[in-house]
């Protein structure tokens, strides 16, 4: 991790995670140490949560100054942030939002994380046909996306750092091939938020359509 200069990480560690001299933890993208200061907000929600006239709007300004902090990152406007309670929540509204017709095809990557999955396989009953690209050996090449796509391809559901071993997609290049071999509009990619800068070539534009993320 490259700290920017005067940022002490150390202190950062030693202040905000009280587990740090006991334990020593290898970020794997699914569950990390909650910081001092989320977990002081928690307790200000529970303790509203039980007195209602300590409710005073700060859960609307918080979540307004995520959403903008999240913009920032992601460089888009606020308004087009959506705070949902989970990633599979988060997949699923888009899914069953997308006008998708009986014969259109999702694309997916071989044994994908369930909340990637499922939201996009409730949609068979509508006729929505499920197309998994291939993995060769541990990774999905890129060129087994590219094989799985039809003029039928709706949408490409991909993760940027695959949970089952983690393979990271170079998704700036794969997102430019997708658009140039088909007319989809309609791309999804749950990451966790570390992954979020890393996505794409500093200077180039968000081609995605829709992203979804969870941390």
């Amino acid at each position: 991790m490259v700290a920017e200069p005067g940022f002490d990480i150390e202190q950062l560690r030693r202040t905000e995670f009280p587990i740090v001299p006991e334990w020593a933890y290898l970020d794997h993208a699914a569950v990390s140490p909650m910081p001092n200061r989320t977990a002081s907000v928690l307790r200000q929600r529970i303790d509203t949560l039980q007195n209602p006239s300590l409710e005073d709007g700060t859960r609307e300004r918080l979540g307004q100054l995520a959403k903008e902090r999240v913009g920032r990152l992601m460089k888009v406007p606020a308004r087009q942030v959506a705070l949902q309670t989970n990633l599979g929540e988060a997949m699923a509204v888009v899914a069953n939002g997308l006008f998708l017709s009986p014969g259109d095809q999702v694309v997916i990557p071989e044994m994908e994380f369930s909340s990637l999955v499922y939201p996009w396989m409730n949609l068979r009953s509508r006729g929505v046909e499920l197309v998994w690209a291939k993995k060769a050996g541990p990774s999905t090449p890129l060129s087994s996306i590219e094989a799985a796509i039809t003029d039928r391809t709706k949408v490409v559901a991909v993760s940027h750092v695959e949970f089952l071993n983690g393979f990271r997609h170079e998704m700036y290049a794969l997102e430019t091939s997708v658009r140039l071999a088909t007319s989809c509009w309609w791309w999804m990619r749950p990451s966790r938020w570390e992954s979020c800068r890393s996505m794409r070539p500093a200077g180039m534009p968000m081609l995605s359509q829709r992203m979804a993320t969870s941390g």
